[in-house]
C-alpha cells in the first residue's frame, strides 16, 4: 500500500504551480506589516497546509465516494453543489470579494476566474475552456486535478487570511493556527470535527513548523546567566592515596640527602681547621729561621 509521501508525491507538483500562481495573483505578503515577499519558509508553510487538505479532502486523490471524482478533484473544490464553485461560475451573484496587493485590482468572485487567466503564471490545464459546460464542475469530463488546486487553493488562501481579518493579499505571519481555522473555513463547515482531521494529517506529513519571525525572536532573547556552581573537592580514592605514598617517600629521600650534605659539611670542617693550623705553624718556623 503507497504511503502518504508516496501518494502526495503524485500531486505536487500540481499543487505547487497552483500556489505559485495564486501568490503572484493575488499579490500575497507576509510580515507585520503584510509588506515582504513570501520567502521559502513561508511557501513551506502554505504548502503543509494544502497538503493536509489535499490528504482529509481524498487521500490526494485515492479515497472517497465515486461521485465526488476523487481522482480528478483531489482537493474537492469542484463540486457543483458547493458554494465556492457557484461563485467562480457567477451563479451566486458577485460572490466573495477578493482584496489584492493595491494596484492588482480587487475582484469579485464571478470576475475572479476571467482575470486570472489572463495572469502569466496562470496554469493553462486549469483553463475553463477545458470545460465543455464550467457549472457542472468536477463531474464534467475536462475537469483535472489542475482545476482542482488550482482554483482549490485560491480560495483556501483567500479563506485563511480573511478568516483571520485581513485581505485576501495579507498572509501575516502564517501561524499555525490561522492556517488551520482557514482550512475549517475552507471546508465550511460541511464536516464537524473538521479542525482534528486537518490536525491528524499533520500529525501523518509533519506539523507546521513555529514561523520564522518567532523562530529569530527566540534567539535574540537574552538567555538566562548560569549560576556559578560550587565546586567540590575531589574526594581522595585508593589512588590518590597511594599517590601520597609515593611523595612521602620521595620527600623522606630528599630529607635524608639534605642531612647527609650536612654531615658532609661538618666533616670536612675540622681537616680545614687542621691544614690552616699547620700552614701557621709553617710561616711561623720561617719567621724564627730569620
Amino acid at each position: 500500500m503507497a504511503t502518504e509521501a508516496e501518494l502526495w508525491d503524485v500531486q505536487r507538483a500540481t499543487a505547487e504551480i497552483g500556489l505559485s500562481f495564486v501568490i503572484d495573483f493575488l499579490g500575497c505578503k507576509i510580515g507585520d506589516n503584510n509588506d515582504q515577499d513570501l520567502d521559502p519558509n513561508a511557501t513551506g508553510r502554505l504548502m503543509k497546509i494544502i497538503r493536509a487538505v489535499s490528504w482529509v479532502e481524498s487521500k490526494h486523490g485515492t479515497a472517497g465516494p465515486a461521485s465526488n471524482h476523487p481522482k480528478e478533484d483531489p482537493f474537492q473544490s469542484g463540486n457543483p453543489d458547493d458554494s465556492w464553485w457557484k461563485e467562480l461560475t457567477g451563479q451566486s451573484g458577485n460572490g466573495s470579494r477578493f482584496i489584492r496587493f493595491p494596484g492588482l485590482g480587487n475582484l469579485w468572485a464571478k470576475d475572479v476566474q476571467a482575470a486570472a487567466e489572463k495572469n502569466a503564471y496562470f496554469p493553462q490545464a486549469a483553463s475553463f475552456s477545458a470545460l465543455g459546460d464550467k457549472t457542472d464542475g468536477h463531474n464534467d469530463t475536462g475537469f483535472s486535478p489542475s482545476h482542482s488546486y488550482t482554483w482549490g487553493i485560491l480560495y483556501l488562501v483567500h479563506k485563511i487570511n480573511t478568516k483571520a481579518g485581513d485581505s485576501s493579499y495579507q498572509c501575516g505571519d502564517l501561524a499555525r493556527q490561522r492556517l488551520i481555522d482557514g482550512a475549517v473555513a475552507y471546508n465550511g463547515g460541511g464536516v464537524a470535527d473538521y479542525e482534528q482531521r486537518i490536525i491528524d494529517a499533520l500529525a501523518i506529513i509533519g506539523d507546521i513548523p513555529a514561523p520564522l519571525a518567532v523562530l529569530n525572536a527566540r534567539l535574540a532573547m537574552p538567555r538566562p546567566a548560569k549560576r556559578p556552581t560550587k565546586q567540590k573537592k575531589p574526594r581522595l580514592g585508593k589512588v590518590s592515596a597511594a599517590k601520597r605514598a609515593l611523595g612521602a617517600a620521595r620527600a623522606s629521600k630528599k630529607g635524608k640527602a639534605k642531612k647527609g650534605k650536612a654531615k658532609a659539611k661538618k666533616a670536612k670542617t675540622p681537616r680545614t681547621a687542621r691544614k690552616a693550623k699547620t700552614v701557621n705553624r709553617r710561616k711561623k718556623s720561617n719567621r724564627v729561621r730569620r
